[in-house]
């Protein structure tokens, strides 16, 4: 891990996640995301949130370690999967800000759901799992 974070090779990248598919083929969050979104989850007054936040500097990534560090532009990115391993099915899934409606659907204890498109930051908000 510690050479992906010097190096930056994907390939670093695409074979750990190969291992942990191996390790835990039933993960309790998984996600389509690209590897610039980040993701995190956290606990809340009975909700459950899971934020991302595009890291994408929207330029060439050969140029990060050079005095050109300017960022012009964060496109927007999505639409992605997500899938939740949850005790019981959800009462509500949001997308916030702004309390926007998402699809998702609720099968055998996962939680399927889609994420928008969103510039640099969004919260998906399970109430109730």
């Amino acid at each position: 891990m510690a050479q992906y974070r010097t190096l930056g090779d994907p390939q670093i990248l695409r074979w750990m996640r190969e291992i942990l598919a191996q390790l835990d083929a039933q993960p309790f969050f998984a996600t389509t995301a690209p590897s610039w979104v980040d993701a995190s989850l956290r606990r809340q007054a009975g909700r459950l949130l899971v934020h991302f936040v595009n890291q994408n500097p929207g330029r060439d990534v050969a140029r990060l370690h050079t005095d050109d560090t300017w960022v012009d532009e964060i496109p927007d990115v999505g639409l992605y999967a997500c899938e939740l391993r949850l005790p019981r099915r959800p009462r509500a899934v949001t997308w916030e800000p702004g309390g926007e409606k998402v699809e998702w659907t609720w099968r055998r204890g996962v939680l399927h759901a889609t994420v928008p498109r969103f510039r640099i930051h969004g919260c998906l908000s399970v109430t109730g799992a």
